[in-house]
């Protein structure tokens, strides 16, 4: 029972610290007049006091869109030739989603847009509402082709998933879990661009619980 304390305030502790440390990387970027690693570094700070709060499973769209903007600042520090688009309704920002639904899409989407060599790197998000009762998330990106099966695969391990962060079959799963199986991950190739799409009922609400 000690050693469970131990491990739950270290979990407590260790977020705390690096986000304290961020804030003064900022201070002192500032301090030299460096403004991309400012940027860095504070958006970074905003994205951990966001996804490390571990009291809030679900969030507004509002909250969930604030931590991709803070990815999408380092992003294009990281890499100029980088176009990100948005086009977000502002009646859905009240409805609540998975915490970390979007932005994983966002940051899968810069990642297969870079397999092809390219001019500039398209990403197109779009939050919109439909028929007065769902919302629809849509993340597009130049420069790749998205197999529509591509959740099948995962699930028998036909393809091996890309990066660290997290992936589409825990996306998928969450929102099914969540709003029943109607609601979950499409994949579709349109206009030259690879496209991932969900929906979820129009100001949906779930207990913390529902994600235990």
């Amino acid at each position: 029972m000690t050693q469970a304390k131990l491990k739950a305030l270290e979990q407590q502790v260790n977020p705390h610290f690096l986000y304290n440390t961020l804030n003064s990387i900022n201070w002192l970027a500032k301090r030299a007049g460096s403004k991309d690693i400012s940027t860095i570094a504070q958006s970074l700070g905003s994205m951990l006091q966001s996804t490390l709060n571990n009291q809030e499973n679900m969030i507004s769209i509002e909250k969930e869109l604030e931590i991709v903007s803070c990815y999408v600042k380092i992003q294009q520090i990281r890499f100029d030739d980088l176009v990100v688009e948005m086009n977000i309704d502002p009646s859905a920002l009240e409805s609540e989603l998975p915490k970390m639904t979007i932005q994983p899409l966002v940051e899968n989407a810069i990642l297969h847009s870079q397999e092809e060599p390219q001019d500039e790197y398209v990403i197109r998000l779009s939050v919109t509402e439909e028929n007065n009762t769902l919302i629809k998330v849509q993340v597009e990106n130049s420069g790749s082709f998205i197999d529509t099966r591509i959740l099948e695969h995962l699930k028998d391990q036909t393809v091996k998933p890309k990066g660290n962060g997290i992936g589409l079959l825990n996306i998928d799963s969450r929102l099914r879990i969540l709003f029943g199986d109607d609601y979950h991950l499409n994949f579709d190739n349109r206009n030259n661009m690879a496209i991932v799409s969900f929906s979820i009922p129009r100001k949906a609400e779930a207990s913390s619980s529902d994600l235990s």
